[in-house]
């Protein structure tokens, strides 16, 4: 019985579940997985995503003290997913201007963070779609 993460070999054949759960996301179904503890939900769900092949992070909490780590701790993973999923932010928006600029669309295109402080991950005419701590 593994300590942690169960993978590989340490993984039990929990065919009905993962092909359930692979389902779903396919199916874009909203699921909820509970048990208590040392059941194996994360080793399921890590090893459902992997066979997904789809984008993902991992985030722990359990060090967050209050809502504002909280909010760091996620947006880091939203940053982080963006990147696994599009590439790199700052290639993505360097790919956005150009392409703005091609249709006639002129202004500030930026996909910036700064921890703590705050993140755009979309900015175009002075208009800001921003987040500010």
């Amino acid at each position: 019985f593994p300590l942690g993460i169960a993978a590989n070999a340490a993984f039990c054949n929990r065919t009905i579940e993962t092909n359930l759960l692979l389902e779903n996301i396919k199916n874009g179904k909203h699921t909820l997985l509970m048990a208590t503890r040392r059941y194996g939900k994360s080793s399921l769900i890590l090893h459902v995503l992997k066979l997904s092949k789809m984008p993902y992070v991992e985030t722990d909490l359990y060090m967050a003290t209050n809502e504002r780590v909280i909010e760091a701790y996620i947006l880091n993973a939203v940053v982080e997913l963006i990147g696994k999923a599009l590439g790199n932010v700052e290639k993505l928006a360097i790919n956005r201007r150009a392409m703005l600029m091609r249709r006639g669309i002129s202004g500030k295109l930026s996909a910036l963070y700064q921890p703590a402080s705050s993140i755009s991950l979309l900015s175009i005419c002075n208009s800001p779609l921003a987040y500010s701590a």
